[in-house]
């Protein structure tokens, strides 16, 4: 099934009045939409706000707590990567390492 397009201003309006999101602050969920889009920020962290019929928000959720914890998931995955580049350097070392003492 094919779903209208929507103008971020919009999919706004549709949060809020078919969803029942509180848009604590529209501007900052302009500029959020504009940048991640409603994929990646609605649909990826709206759900443990959702009610029982998993389509409508809880009552008094707000576009705030969305957004925080979109910010919390990025902060983490910005933090595992770096552990990840550390591993990989030290990994590349430890191999360098035991091919060229192996391998004048």
């Amino acid at each position: 099934m094919t779903k209208p397009f929507l103008t971020f201003e919009q999919q706004i309006d549709h949060l809020h009045n078919d969803l029942n999101l509180d848009i604590s602050n529209r501007e900052r969920l302009l500029k959020y939409l504009e940048k991640y889009n409603y994929e990646n920020l609605i649909n990826e962290f709206a759900y443990p706000f959702k009610d029982s019929t998993g389509y409508k928000f809880i009552n008094r959720t707000s576009s705030n707590d969305i957004v925080a914890l979109f910010n919390f998931d990025q902060s983490i995955r910005m933090n595992i990567l770096s552990h990840i580049f550390t591993i990989e350097k030290h990994l590349n070392t430890c191999i360098a390492y035991c091919i060229c003492k192996e391998y004048p």
